[in-house]
């Protein structure tokens, strides 16, 4: 069976001279490939996440991302159907 997440990252930083602190179209690009990882698969069975926690999808997710997304300082991640959620903050 599965279950459904749901994921939130937060960035932080001081906006460039257009008012933006990321290219929210970079973002989601760099989601998306992630999400590729993730998205209908056995998550005990992705490389790199372990037993399948939320403590641990938080980890990893920061993991993944954190090269790729300066600013990247919170990483929640959630159950809907059950009420869980984590968060990892830095």
């Amino acid at each position: 069976h599965g279950h459904t997440y749901e994921a939130e990252v937060t960035v932080r930083g001081t906006p460039d001279a257009g008012g933006m602190v990321i290219d929210l179209a970079y973002l989601r690009r760099t989601i998306a490939v992630l999400r590729e990882k993730l998205d209908h698969h056995f998550l005990d069975e992705v490389e790199g996440i372990g037993i399948p926690t939320l403590e641990n999808l938080c980890s990893f997710i920061r993991r993944e991302l954190e090269p790729q997304v300066p600013g990247l300082c919170a990483v929640s991640v959630w159950r809907q159907a059950s009420g869980d959620r984590c968060a990892l903050r830095w």
